[in-house]
């Protein structure tokens, strides 16, 4: 009894099916490359934190001449003096805030580029899926097929094994028999493909995915292109050039030397002790400074054109993806309204010429229509689902 028990929940957890939501989910909580990217936003977020921050100031402790004739005696000269220096960088006005913007700016680009690797992977898990479902759909579509091509060969061996043209078909009905079963090992292995691969993305065992598909309605490009400017991708785009900006203002700024302060105290053994104050400008006279802002101008111009160029190429796709789909949807139309209706018309009518044993060749020509119709039926249903995901990861869906 333990033993059946035992069995039968090894049985249950083996057909148990996540939804594909749930697999979004789980991947998003697990999935190493968005732990990485989680890790890089919170290194940007830690960088602004420290970036208002002075530098660290430099602390000089200092005995001077130290006489060898008697090292221990401190008293020989007024030279002679135990000196502590404090030394502080000083940003010149406005620095600190550049830094500031600067290390926002990373912080929104490092943001924008988690939330952009979600949405990858919520698409790539939905294409995934997708492809389960539909490589499901082959299966069952092609034992149908198996079951009917049996049934011939059985009918076509009771009628008249003998005679040649029976013969025939009983030879073509075992030939497509052995066709179907290499089929049904390539889709076998496409499925085992597929929940690798989803195994990947999840970053857990997938053993089962619930999908369950119909022909979806398609929104009018419109709706898509509104929102095409919160792609993740080009919004990071767009942190990137603000980014450039600020650099650009920080080297601007460069022109105008930071200073140091410093300020010392030192003690002298048989003579007055004293202090000693001091600034250090370092002295921009060999042109670094100005070429370095030509340098930050070239990457804001470069910055701005990659953003140009990263719309063009976020409409280009739009459409492309937008066509996919409603090509699916248009294909998938013409089969079940027209094609479909058509070849069960067909059938129909040589429905009684079947019942007497004759034209089973037309017959089970008939049958291999129907089953290309109904493979390009439901690969139109999953290759509309897979350009919509492909259309939700362009306008910024994470889900």
């Amino acid at each position: 009894m333990i033993k059946v028990a035992l069995a039968l929940s090894v049985i249950a957890a083996l057909s148990y099916a996540e939804s594909v939501e749930a697999l979004i989910q789980q991947a998003l909580q697990n999935n190493p490359t968005l732990i990485g990217a989680q890790s890089r936003l919170q290194q940007s977020r830690y960088q602004k934190e420290i970036s208002k921050n002075f530098d660290n100031p430099t602390l000089l402790l200092q005995v001077n001449d130290i006489q060898t004739r008697d090292i221990t005696n401190r008293s020989i000269e007024p030279m002679q003096f135990e000196g502590i220096t404090l030394q502080q960088k000083v940003p010149f006005a406005g620095k600190r805030d550049l830094r500031y913007e600067d290390a926002q700016a990373q912080e929104v680009y490092a943001g924008l580029s988690l939330s952009q690797s979600r949405a990858l992977l919520s698409s790539e898990i939905k294409k995934e899926a997708y492809r389960v479902w539909q490589i499901g759909e082959e299966e069952r579509i092609y034992r149908n097929f198996e079951t009917i091509v049996r049934q011939n060969g059985e009918l076509y061996t009771a009628l008249n094994s003998a005679a040649a043209g029976r013969h025939m078909g009983i030879m073509s009905s075992q030939m497509d028999l052995s066709q179907i079963k290499i089929i049904q090992a390539d889709l076998a292995q496409e499925k085992e493909r597929s929940y690798a691969n989803l195994s990947q993305l999840c970053a857990k065992r997938v053993e089962k995915v619930d999908v369950d598909l119909n022909m979806g309605q398609i929104e009018p490009i419109e709706s898509y292109e509104k929102s095409l400017e919160n792609n993740f991708g080009y919004r990071a785009k767009d942190a990137q050039l603000k980014s450039a900006g600020v650099q650009l203002r920080q080297s601007q700024l460069d022109a105008y030397p930071d200073v140091t302060v410093q300020a010392g105290y030192s003690r002298r053994e048989s003579f007055y002790d004293f202090w000693n104050v001091g600034i250090n400008i370092p002295l921009p006279i060999y042109g670094t400074e100005s070429v370095k802002e030509q340098i930050n101008r070239e990457k804001v111009l470069e910055r701005s054109r990659d953003k140009e160029a990263a719309y063009l190429q976020l409409k280009s796709t739009l459409r492309q993806k937008y066509a996919e789909m409603r090509k699916a949807s248009e294909v998938w139309k013409v089969i079940h309204d027209e094609s479909l209706p058509q070849l069960n018309h067909m059938f129909e009518l040589s429905e009684a010429s079947i019942r007497n044993g004759e034209d089973l060749f037309r017959f089970t020509e008939l049958l291999k229509q129907k089953l290309q119709l109904e493979l390009q039926l439901s690969r139109s249903v999953a290759a509309f689902y897979r350009a919509q995901a492909e259309l939700d990861l362009l306008v910024g869906k994470e889900s």
